[in-house]
């Protein structure tokens, strides 16, 4: 098992190996699907990868796979399979389990409910399990919400917007706040990667900054990623701007208790609002501004900052009174 001594590059595969999916340079996943026959040399690589990523304390989204592949299997072949990857990698701690991807293109929702209680049921350490969707369902668009009441369902996935840059700041922060109604986590999951071309529309690191606060700000969670990491793997993508300023949220969130917090922008004329009310309050101004907060339900007296979400530095602002509208 990879310690994590070794450089991270010893596990990254070249592009032609990336392409030739689901292979890897042990050669493909299966010797024969049809006969049920897995490649051992295809685990002994991936065993390192997960190994790897464990050794830096990296959580693992684990994807049995793509929804247009599960239909290929009988109940009786997928249960096997999904089975065996529990017995294999599910004693790793930081990892999760997402039964396919895009499961709304294609695949019944009743048998993702029998997957999904196979997985409750057979990994011994509990780990999360949820399902990631596409954009398929136009009543649940970009959102796994549909599995919200089945017992082996932990969280909410959302791929949203779809496509990307086609939806507003307003309409990305509202989705989250829509989908947290069932009292668990939402992750956007994909909400486009730094540096891609979305025919015509490129996600710059300003917009990867801007997503990401209008996530979170609305009570959800996130997951980066750039164009150099879905298919090929390029090194210098640790070092870009969107990856400096995702880093900034996280410092800036270790800083009190956010989980204290839900969303209110009723709170304010301007941007996105976290709020535990008469106590403290979070508020996102994407293109800046000035904001009206109304404290007139609040008691006291409120000190201030601004934060510099693209500097990761802080400013001074007056401290306000409570008992009405605060101009700041």
């Amino acid at each position: 098992v990879h310690t994590g001594s070794a450089p991270l590059n010893e596990f990254l595969p070249d592009s032609s190996v990336l392409q030739k999916f689901p292979e890897n340079e042990g050669g493909p996943l299966w010797f024969s699907q049809t006969d049920q026959q897995l490649n051992p040399g295809f685990f002994e690589w991936a065993d390192k990868r997960i190994a790897y990523l464990d050794s830096v304390q990296m959580a693992i989204g684990f994807f049995i796979t793509w929804a247009q592949h599960f239909t290929s299997f009988t109940r009786e072949e997928f249960e096997r399979l999904e089975r065996y990857f529990i017995a294999r990698y599910g004693a790793y701690p930081l990892l999760y389990w997402v039964i396919v991807g895009e499961f709304d293109e294609a695949g019944a929702i009743s048998e993702y409910n029998y997957h999904g209680g196979v997985i409750d049921d057979r990994d011994p350490y509990g780990h999360l399990i949820s399902n990631h969707p596409d954009n398929a369902d136009p009543d649940n668009p970009g959102t796994s919400r549909i599995f919200h009441d089945q017992q082996w369902f932990d969280f909410i996935i959302q791929q949203y917007p779809i496509p990307v840059g086609s939806k507003t700041l307003a309409e990305i922060n509202n989705h989250i706040i829509t989908d947290r109604i069932y009292n668990m986590p939402v992750v956007n999951i994909e909400y486009g990667y730094e540096d891609k071309d979305y025919n015509g529309f490129l996600m710059t690191s300003d917009d990867i900054r801007k997503y990401a606060w209008s996530i979170v700000t609305a009570g959800g969670f996130f997951s980066y990623g750039h164009d150099g990491s879905i298919r090929e793997v390029d090194l210098s993508i640790l070092h870009t701007d969107g990856v400096t300023y995702i880093q900034h949220i996280y410092d800036f969130f270790q800083t009190f208790n956010w989980w204290e917090m839900n969303p209110d922008n009723n709170k304010v004329d301007n941007g996105f609002c976290l709020a535990n009310p008469n106590s403290e309050y979070v508020i996102y101004l994407p293109e800046g501004g000035t904001v009206q907060v109304d404290f007139t339900n609040d008691t006291g007296y409120f000190s201030a900052q601004w934060y510099n979400p693209k500097e990761g530095t802080y400013d001074n602002a007056p401290v306000a009174e409570a008992g009405g509208v605060r101009s700041y």
